[in-house]
């Protein structure tokens, strides 16, 4: 399963003569090789509107008159809400190209929306089978932590950079030397022996 940003945060704001708006082609994510999608929505703020509600559209092409929505579409309310669109259950199962889409009901003046959607994918068939579109492959998160989870071995060539808070030091920054790691690390200059 991957996770990727379908829309990172965005404000939305239109004026009353537009009820609906769609996502720029530009965010439209090729899944080709998936077939399970659950949207993880999450609303920071919205107004103008009694109702704004999200949809999820998928097509086989970029051919506006293919799309089509994958599930029933989701009101929007602040917080986190989840959608699974599974191929078993989906209303429409997912084709390639998936984007959103906003429309609102009972407008009063301009209305606006401020969210960001992530997507939890899953493969069908074996791994790799076929491959990540790039853009989509470039929207992923890196598969390791920015920050080790774990200290690396200590045989490995050269210096830790170190940057942050550490205890008595606040905002150390620079390169140290893998003993003054280790000490600043375990607080001791040999690897505990509980620790693998």
């Amino acid at each position: 399963m991957i996770n990727v940003p379908l829309q990172d945060y965005i404000t939305i704001r239109v004026d009353s003569t537009v009820a609906s708006v769609i996502q720029n082609e530009t965010g439209w994510l090729d899944l080709a090789g998936f077939q399970d999608l659950v949207a993880f929505l999450e609303v920071k703020e919205f107004s103008g509107a009694t109702t704004i509600n999200i949809s999820y559209e998928t097509s086989p092409s970029k051919d506006e008159d293919l799309f089509t929505n994958m599930a029933t579409a989701v009101t929007l309310v602040t917080g986190v809400t989840a959608t699974k669109m599974l191929k078993a259950s989906a209303t429409v199962p997912l084709a390639r190209w998936v984007r959103w889409k906003l429309a609102a009901t009972t407008i009063s003046g301009s209305w606006d929306a401020y969210f960001r959607v992530w997507l939890a994918c899953n493969r069908a068939g074996r791994k790799g089978a076929i491959p990540l579109a790039p853009d989509t492959r470039n929207r992923m998160l890196p598969m390791e932590p920015s920050v080790p989870l774990t200290r690396r071995s200590s045989n490995m060539p050269g210096t830790a950079t170190i940057v942050g808070t550490n205890v008595g030091t606040p905002g150390l920054s620079g390169a140290v030397d893998a003993a003054t790691f280790q000490r600043m690390t375990w607080g001791t200059a040999s690897k505990p022996t509980n620790i693998p």
